[in-house]
């Protein structure tokens, strides 16, 4: 369960707008055995109470609730790769029927309970290649149902800077997609690569509308603000990401990554807020409980947005970090020193939806202690 409450607090000292989300999970699981076929039987639930109140409360107060049961189940495939059981490839397969609920607080308000149903599916194949490699492809089925912001936005929101007006007559998104991966785990390299495609039907979008007159709290004159509505559309979605490690003698571990997605909309138009393409690498130092990295990585230009959308230039970040562990009581205590945009580098992310007005943050630089349970 988790708890949240904040109060945002006018010039004057008086609350004028309060915000309440409690949320509660459950899961259920059973691993099944049955001649050979290795698998898992569950059930989870997810409640969700939000109650915003003031005057810049974008929603109505909200109760939302969902509730899944699923089946996976592994398959090993006779006759081909090795012989050995541990090798042998594997047929994998799993379902899951979900339904979700969203109950509005309001009695005033014309939609007062909606539902969303949906059957989920995937099935795939992976394929050992020796003891240490494996490559695998998967087909699924997936399903998200709209959130309350979605449905029944209706102000202007001082975080994204935008007038957000939602659709109270979306439908859940369905995504059927393929998947290819490849992956090698030895002692002395790791890698993975994978390429997805994916074709989303009722895809839920933000979409820039042009502008939207509202009140200044200054000096209450209106100003214009982009407007943005949610929508739907038909989708699809093409990527490529691979990352590798390899160990350098005994104490250093290079690294390389990458990746670049595309997202259409029908008719070919840009999916809005598309992130760019990125490769990066990194070298870590490690000796013991003394661990010291660092990483660069380079984010194209993001040219290729939506109409009025602001289009994201190429920037670099360079992040550091040094940690130390320990073992105290019986337990793995860890110190980190973080130093993240370390050389303040200005950027600003292709998903950010305030790019246009606000750059990402600057240089951080932060001391983490954890405790490992």
């Amino acid at each position: 369960s988790q708890w949240y409450a904040h109060d945002e607090i006018e010039d004057t000292g008086e609350v004028g707008t309060t915000f309440k989300l409690n949320t509660q999970t459950a899961d259920l699981r059973a691993n099944t055995s049955l001649s050979g076929i290795e698998g898992t039987l569950g059930a989870s639930a997810f409640f969700r109470q939000y109650e915003p109140a003031g005057e810049e409360a974008l929603t109505p107060p909200a109760n939302s609730s969902s509730g899944g049961i699923f089946l996976y189940q592994e398959l090993p495939i006779p006759g081909l790769g090795h012989e050995e059981d541990e090798h042998a490839p594997l047929f994998q397969i799993g379902v899951r029927y979900d339904r979700y609920q969203i109950a509005l607080a309001d009695e005033t308000a014309e939609v007062g309970e909606l539902y969303f149903d949906a059957i989920s599916g995937s099935a795939g194949v992976n394929i050992p290649l020796g003891h240490d490699a494996s490559a695998g492809v998967s087909v699924a089925r997936a399903f998200r149902a709209p959130t309350v912001e979605e449905l029944f936005s209706d102000g202007f929101h001082h975080a994204t800077g935008a007038y957000e007006r939602g659709n109270s007559a979306l439908q859940e998104e369905t995504n059927l997609g393929v998947e290819a991966i490849f992956r090698v785990q030895r002692e002395s390299i790791q890698t993975q690569a994978s390429v997805y495609h994916n074709r989303i039907s009722d895809y839920i979008t933000p979409v820039l509308r042009g502008t939207q007159l509202v009140e200044d709290e200054e000096d209450g004159e209106m100003i214009e603000v982009p407007l943005v509505e949610y929508a739907q559309d038909q989708a699809t979605l093409t990527g490529v990401e691979g990352e590798i490690e390899a160990l350098i003698g005994s104490r250093f571990v290079l690294g390389a990554m990458g990746d670049l997605v595309r997202g259409e909309l029908s008719g070919g138009a840009p999916i809005p807020f598309m992130p760019a393409a990125r490769i990066g690498g990194s070298v870590r130092f490690e000796q013991g409980a003394v661990s010291i990295g660092t990483e660069l990585r380079h984010s194209f230009a993001q040219d290729e947005v939506a109409e009025n959308e602001f289009a994201a230039d190429s920037y670099n970040l360079l992040d550091a970090n040094a940690s130390y562990s320990l073992t105290l009581g019986g337990r793995q205590h860890s110190i980190t020193l973080r130093a993240d945009n370390l050389l303040d580098t200005e950027y600003r992310e292709a998903t950010s939806r305030i790019k246009e007005f606000a750059p990402n943050p600057g240089r951080n630089i932060s001391l983490v202690y954890r405790v490992h349970f």
